[in-house]
């Protein structure tokens, strides 16, 4: 789907430093293990909150979304962000190109 040099395009940032020691039995994979966790924690988040949708594999909103939400999570510090309510929540371009493409639709919506 998406690749550690998919994210160095659209950043300008090497995930290999920037996520080194993250895993530590796995230095090598740290990258590509990290952005398997923002994959599943995305489409998780689109399974459970909205109404159900075909989650894409290939498509490049989706792509660009997932490197909005690997930026955010960076920035952050952590994969799981909560609101006041201590809901997740997803990051704001990410949840905006999900809308935009019919991959958030609220349930309350159908």
């Amino acid at each position: 789907m998406i690749t550690k040099n998919d994210y160095f395009i659209f950043r300008g940032v090497d995930l290999d430093i920037e996520l080194k020691n993250t895993a530590p039995d796995n230095e090598t994979k740290s990258a590509e293990i990290y952005i398997e966790m923002v994959i599943s924690v995305v489409q998780d988040f689109i399974k459970f909150n909205f109404a159900p949708a075909t989650i894409p594999t290939n498509n490049e909103a989706f792509k660009k979304a997932l490197l909005y939400q690997i930026e955010y999570f960076l920035e952050n510090g952590k994969l799981h962000i909560y609101n006041p309510d201590n809901l997740p929540i997803l990051a704001p371009m990410t949840y905006i190109i999900l809308k935009n493409n019919g991959w958030a639709n609220p349930l309350w919506e159908i």
